[in-house]
């Protein structure tokens, strides 16, 4: 946000740099979601494209629901006793959940599609999903999945044709979304027991590398984008992929001078500290954890 707001001066007016900077205020507060769903409706829609952090409403979506989330799990766990029947809880709160959200999602698309788009209530489903698929992953069988290659074959092909379908013409979020989510889910869930083709492909080191540097990389590449299009205005894909690809060098720099030094201080003892919450929450909830 430093680099992004002093960068403004050079590119946008100053009425478009306080706009900005109230951005990365709503964006400080993780409420920038919100902010744009206001904007989209007033006279400015327009310009919400040039703003160097548009980028940022899906990362407010995400922490409004991790800050439901943790909360929610937690209460469960507190009041659910035993392991079996706290997975059983969660999965069932899980599913009926996710599809209230989605359900919710299809009529604000229809009624007020921008706010279907930023709030988190339309979205949930989607994070919900993600959760279903780490229970499903934590209760399959040790053997291999039968014809797991095929499904991680087949949710590979689902997530790369969905990406191709998505026009300005398709409305999202909506059952068009629903392609990618669970395409996503399916390379999760084949790949967990067993290798497959999809697997092996993205635990190469490279893809694995990229996948590193894939939170500081998505910071940084909309704002680069942006910076670019007010210099060259209407510029060519290659040019827009090439400056994409140039951003993962600032992304390069913060994840190993800012990122991962705030993950993982020398003060922290990352591996000692989920042992003894385990045994916390074991000894208050009465589970059996496995050592």
């Amino acid at each position: 946000m430093i680099v992004v707001l002093t960068a403004d001066a050079a590119f946008f007016t100053p009425f478009e740099e306080l706009r900005h900077a109230h951005t990365a205020r709503s964006f400080g507060l993780y409420g920038s979601n919100i902010l744009f769903a206001i904007r989209c409706t007033d006279s400015f829609a327009s310009d919400v494209v040039r703003d160097p952090l548009l980028h940022t409403w899906s990362l407010s979506v995400e922490e409004q629901f991790y800050l439901i989330y943790a909360p929610l799990v937690a209460l469960i766990a507190m009041r659910v006793r035993g392991m079996s029947r706290f997975n059983s809880f969660f999965r069932n709160a899980g599913v009926v959940l996710s599809l209230a959200s989605f359900a919710g999602c299809l009529f604000l698309r229809r009624m007020y599609p921008v706010i279907a788009f930023y709030v988190l209530p339309a979205r949930a489903w989607e994070f919900g999903i993600g959760a279903l698929a780490v229970i499903v992953v934590r209760r399959l069988p040790s053997r291999p999945i039968r014809h797991a290659q095929w499904i991680s074959a087949l949710s590979f092909i689902v997530l790369v044709a969905s990406g191709l379908l998505t026009t300005e013409r398709v409305s999202h979020p909506g059952w068009i979304t629903l392609l990618p989510t669970l395409a996503t889910a399916g390379i999760m869930i084949s790949g967990a027991r067993g290798v497959t083709v999809i697997g092996g492909l993205l635990s190469s080191e490279p893809l694995r590398f990229i996948g590193r540097l894939s939170y500081s990389w998505y910071l940084w590449h909309w704002p680069f984008l942006v910076f670019f299009a007010e210099t060259v205005p209407h510029p060519s894909p290659t040019a827009s992929l090439i400056v994409v690809i140039a951003a993962l060098i600032p992304a390069a720099a913060t994840y190993y001078l800012v990122e991962k030094p705030v993950r993982f201080p020398s003060c922290f003892n990352a591996a000692a500290w989920p042992r003894s919450l385990a045994r916390s929450l074991s000894r208050h909830c009465r589970w059996d954890l496995p050592t």
